[in-house]
């Protein structure tokens, strides 16, 4: 056997090998901070939030009217994060242990669902934050991203304060 036969079988047995491997995965556990819906639209929007742990809905809430950016002002707030009146933060309603957790969500004139999932994290807490965004001429839609605390402590200053540098933002 010549020396490009071997590495080439050396090749094809390490990747059926590892192929099963990806299959094998589960999603990281974590604990759930909190869901904010942010509505940057030019609209007033409705909606609902889901939350789920593995497969069942632990949480609804709901959002009613909350208003567009346009709406709300440029006056100075103390969190521009979680005090802002086109925000709306759901927290600690669900269980506070660690698990494996969904978010989903739709607008009050949405016939489908969401879903926000993770596979990954690198964090033991983690937040889904939902961005409203468009109307006008453009259709409105929801855009999600996931911000992960290291701490208990990063997740009340953020959510009490003006200070978002320890959050990490994973799109």
């Amino acid at each position: 056997m010549n020396r490009r036969s071997v590495l080439a079988s050396l090749g094809t047995a390490l990747g059926v090998g590892t192929a099963g491997c990806s299959l094998l995965d589960t999603p990281d556990e974590f604990r759930l901070a909190f869901v904010r819906v942010f509505n940057g639209s030019v609209t007033a929007v409705s909606g609902t939030v889901r939350v789920h742990s593995d497969d069942d809905v632990v949480y609804t809430g709901q959002f009613e009217d909350l208003p567009s950016f346009q709406d709300v002002g440029d006056e100075p707030r103390e969190n521009r994060f979680a005090g802002l009146p086109n925000a709306k933060v759901f927290d600690s309603t669900w269980p506070d242990e660690s698990g494996v957790f969904e978010v989903s969500y739709r607008l009050s004139d949405q016939a489908s669902w969401q879903r926000a999932a993770v596979e990954t994290v690198d964090a033991p807490l983690v937040a889904f934050d939902l961005s409203v965004l468009g109307g006008g001429m453009n259709a409105v839609s929801i855009n999600h991203r996931l911000l992960e605390f290291q701490s208990e402590d990063a997740v009340q200053r953020l959510l009490g304060t003006n200070e978002t540098e320890d959050a990490t933002e994973r799109p």
